[in-house]
């Protein structure tokens, strides 16, 4: 029933907003992996920087910065507008800047991943995380709408909520709305 990209944002798309109206949540996100789940790392190519260098890169909501607490330092997140169609964006965290764009701007730079990939301009800096933990260095960051799934070979699979109150408290109506969808 989700074997295409389409199929599989409508179904985050639709748990999304359905666990944002839950009385207590106070933001929802997904992504192909959370921190301390993996990721998909990539050789990356930025328009300034011909040569080619490692990155971790991640598919995401608009609503993973907030959920996660990973603050905007600068620029924009991910807005319901960047979808299939749109102009391709990308949010960079702190540690990509560093090392790849040291003394500019990259608030409009353009990267991709691999040849022949599509360009896809930068549009906000997130700050870092630990994906592996604490114990693990930041690497760079690259984050891609979730809604542009002909951007990235990955599958959207983990979903996260952020509560006013005990989380666990709302294990059972969240699992009712997925249910209720599938």
């Amino acid at each position: 029933i989700y074997q295409t990209p389409d199929r599989r944002l409508a179904f985050f798309d639709e748990l999304t907003s359905r666990v944002a109206n839950l009385p207590g949540v106070q933001s929802v996100g997904f992504a192909n992996r959370m921190p301390m789940r993996g990721g998909w790392g990539s050789s990356v190519e930025v328009d300034t920087a011909p040569q080619n260098s490692d990155s971790d890169f991640q598919a995401v909501s608009p609503g993973y910065f907030p959920t996660l607490g990973i603050p905007l330092l600068r620029g924009r997140l991910f807005t319901s507008a960047d979808r299939t169609g749109a102009q391709p964006v990308a949010v960079v965290n702190l540690e990509f800047v560093r090392r790849f764009l040291p003394g500019q701007d990259p608030l409009g730079r353009r990267l991709r991943y691999g040849p022949g990939a599509p360009w896809v301009t930068i549009v906000g800096i997130a700050g870092d995380i630990h994906r592996g933990g604490k114990a693990a260095g930041v690497n760079p960051q690259v984050y891609l709408s979730a809604a542009q799934p002909d951007q990235y070979p990955v599958r959207i699979a983990d979903f996260a909520f952020r509560a006013a109150g005990d989380p666990k408290t709302l294990t059972a109506a969240i699992q009712q709305q997925v249910w209720a969808i599938d």
